[in-house]
């Protein structure tokens, strides 16, 4: 029997998801380890056997996104036959529904995008918050979508370490397969990683190749008979649509890469196809620093940032004829550069905002999921922006760094194990802090690791208490592990996390001290000789004043902006 997938992704209703841990699979889970906890799971009150969980992606004190395995080890086993779904929390989003939204919309369009919806999660007996559940890309993913599950599917995903480290562009690195292997991956397999082992990624870079090395003027050809090309260029069309620069045409990665055997005389050789994935920036929310609309070398001679931040404003003028973000992007700089493909690309792009992508649908779909979402949202402890931010978020800009007010003063009726704070100051949250007992606790205070509320650092790490990663699995303080400015948490809850936090001078910073926000003033405040986004100081800086566009002004502005640009280029 085949999944029956629309059970599980209903996107008219919002479902109950319980799961809970055990204290020790708790901390077990906050080891960041690739072996997933086992969980006790019921949808709607209907158990899931054999269920397990991981972290995925970003984390946080408050929501953490997971990998929910449902049963997929034991055979006849799964949620109506699906057995690996994505809990994805809201991240930056104030409106909680971009990334479903830009999901529901892309799968309108024929895009073969994941399905996705929004559920109510319950923690240990407690309210953990709106998630958004979304599809994984495996091997049921692409029976249902392409017919066949035998072929090679990659995913590029974009690494953090250094700008100037590899990205997953499909750029060609050379002869040398071990050019395409890094640490953290850039492309990884996932199928068939038994029968490749050892050359996991070959079939990818022959793919690349071909295609880096077929001459311009034979491109079209060789496009025609490789790639799903309208498939691709529906899917960039939306991208753009969307502004989303957490992408392949933005900063790389968030994609999958699927090729295939293909059958028939229209498929000859060997087939590529996109999938997306992670659309939380959707919408004009994602704003890099190293992605300058009016010059694509953000870094001079020294290493340095030398262009200025990414605005709200340029993404709703993001153009549609040159869509990357300044880097080379050949998937789409190469594309583009052939007439043909160019103005099928842009033909792509009208249809969708006549269809799923009008401002009008956007805006009646924006709104129907608020109608859901409201009985829930009241109720959620875990919201990182304020009620009233999250009711004004289709209309109106909201900041994206909200004042911590805005947050705890929702905390005040949790138990003291679920509000999202650390009551006995000893740098532990929550169910990360040994002293909780349940979720149901009411004090964080009593049991602790050796030597994790003393003040001291006793295995001489560095590291003290709640900023020793020892402490935060649920250990002693024993001396292994990374700084609180590489440990993938926000230990000052000032809502930027590692080497986002301008207060982490380096990853061995041992904390996440509170950083300047002076980076767009014009002035040389540290007089180093470097002033705003060309200051090592202000990389990856956040000034207060930057806002999460309004979701259906956007909308409704991006549509007007996109039309005068397609009727100026005369299409």
């Amino acid at each position: 029997m085949p999944p029956e997938f629309d059970r599980v992704f209903d996107s008219n209703r919002i479902a109950t998801w319980e799961i809970d841990f055990s204290m020790d699979d708790w901390r077990r889970l906050w080891t960041f380890s690739e072996e997933p906890v086992p969980v006790a799971l019921a949808v709607d009150g209907q158990p899931v056997e054999g269920a397990a969980a991981r972290l995925s992606g970003s984390v946080s004190n408050a929501k953490t996104s997971l990998v929910l395995r449902l049963g997929e080890e034991v055979r006849g086993q799964g949620f109506f036959g699906v057995r690996r779904v994505y809990l994805h929390r809201p991240g930056d989003d104030p409106s909680l529904i971009r990334e479903v939204l830009a999901l529901l919309l892309m799968r309108e369009a024929g895009i073969p995008a994941p399905r996705a919806s929004l559920v109510w999660v319950v923690k240990n007996g407690l309210p953990w918050g709106i998630f958004t559940l979304v599809e994984a890309v495996n091997g049921a993913f692409l029976e249902d979508r392409f017919g066949d599950s035998s072929g090679n599917l990659y995913r590029l995903e974009r690494v953090f370490e250094d700008e100037r480290d590899p990205q997953p562009t499909l750029e060609d690195l050379g002869d040398d397969p071990a050019a395409y292997l890094t640490t953290p991956p850039i492309y990884e397999l996932r199928t068939n990683e038994e029968d490749l082992r050892g050359r996991e990624l070959a079939d990818l870079v022959d793919f690349i190749r071909e295609f880096s090395r077929t001459p311009q003027e034979e491109l079209a050809a060789w496009l025609s008979d490789q790639l799903d090309l309208d498939g691709w260029l529906r899917l960039l069309a939306a991208l753009t649509w969307l502004s989303d620069l957490d992408s392949y045409p933005g900063l790389g990665g968030n994609l999958f890469l699927y090729r295939w055997p293909g059958t028939g005389a229209e498929r000859p050789g060997r087939r590529v196809a996109f999938v997306p994935w992670d659309l939380r920036a959707a919408f004009g929310l994602f704003e890099p620093l190293d992605c300058d609309p009016s010059d694509g070398d953000c870094l001079d001679l020294a290493g340095h940032r030398a262009c200025r931040d990414v605005t709200a404003d340029d993404l709703l003028a993001w153009p549609a004829g040159s869509p990357t973000c300044g880097k080379f992007r050949p998937l789409v700089d190469r594309l583009l550069e052939l007439p043909a493909v160019r103005a099928r690309y842009l033909v792509h792009l009208s249809e969708l905002m006549t269809g799923p992508f009008s401002g009008t649908h956007v805006e009646e779909e924006a709104r129907r999921l608020y109608r859901m979402l409201e009985p829930f949202v009241v109720l959620d402890p875990s919201l990182e922006y304020a009620l009233d931010q999250w009711r004004a978020a289709l209309d109106e800009d909201i900041p994206l760094s909200p004042p911590a007010e805005d947050v705890s003063q929702r905390k005040d009726d949790s138990p003291r194990c679920q509000n999202g704070l650390d009551d006995d100051g000893d740098g532990l949250v929550d169910a990360a802090d040994p002293g909780c007992e349940s979720a149901l606790d009411g004090d964080e205070s009593g049991s602790q690791p050796t030597g994790c509320s003393d003040g001291a650092d006793n295995d001489r790490d560095g590291w003290r208490d709640g900023a020793d990663p020892d402490c935060i699995a649920g250990r002693e303080e024993s001396g292994t592990g990374a700084t609180a400015c590489n440990d993938g948490l926000d230990n000052d809850r000032d809502r930027d996390w590692d080497g986002e936090d301008p207060g982490c001078d380096s990853a061995s910073d041992p904390t996440e001290h509170s950083g300047a926000r002076s980076c767009r003033d014009g002035l040389d405040n540290d007089q180093d000789g470097w002033s705003d986004g060309a200051d090592p100081d202000c990389w990856q800086a956040k000034d207060p004043r930057t806002f999460v566009p309004g979701l259906v002004r956007f909308a409704l502005e991006r549509e007007r902006r996109l039309r005068a640009e397609l009727e100026g280029a005369g299409e």
